[in-house]
Protein backbone atom coordinates (compact mmCIF):
# COMPACT_ATOMS: atom_id res chain seq x y z
CA UNK A 1 0.00 0.00 0.00
CA UNK A 2 1.45 3.32 -1.05
CA UNK A 3 1.47 6.32 1.32
CA UNK A 4 -0.78 8.16 -1.13
CA UNK A 5 -3.42 5.42 -0.89
CA UNK A 6 -3.16 5.61 2.88
CA UNK A 7 -3.75 9.37 2.81
CA UNK A 8 -6.79 8.97 0.56
CA UNK A 9 -8.20 6.27 2.83
CA UNK A 10 -7.64 8.45 5.90
CA UNK A 11 -9.38 11.39 4.27
CA UNK A 12 -12.33 9.19 3.31
CA UNK A 13 -12.57 7.83 6.85
CA UNK A 14 -12.35 11.29 8.41
CA UNK A 15 -15.05 12.56 6.06
CA UNK A 16 -17.32 9.64 7.00
CA UNK A 17 -16.82 10.31 10.72
CA UNK A 18 -17.44 14.02 10.20
CA UNK A 19 -20.62 13.43 8.22
CA UNK A 20 -22.03 10.96 10.74
CA UNK A 21 -21.31 13.41 13.58
CA UNK A 22 -22.95 16.20 11.58
CA UNK A 23 -26.00 14.00 10.89
CA UNK A 24 -26.34 13.11 14.58
CA UNK A 25 -26.09 16.80 15.52
CA UNK A 26 -28.75 17.73 12.97
CA UNK A 27 -31.05 14.95 14.21
CA UNK A 28 -30.60 16.19 17.77
CA UNK A 29 -31.47 19.73 16.68
CA UNK A 30 -34.56 18.54 14.81
CA UNK A 31 -35.75 16.56 17.85
CA UNK A 32 -35.28 19.59 20.11
CA UNK A 33 -37.16 21.79 17.66
CA UNK A 34 -40.06 19.32 17.52
CA UNK A 35 -40.24 19.28 21.32
CA UNK A 36 -40.39 23.08 21.39
CA UNK A 37 -43.15 23.12 18.75
CA UNK A 38 -45.29 20.62 20.67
Amino acid sequence: MRPNDYAVERTRLNRRVYHSALAEWLMGRIEKTEKIVR
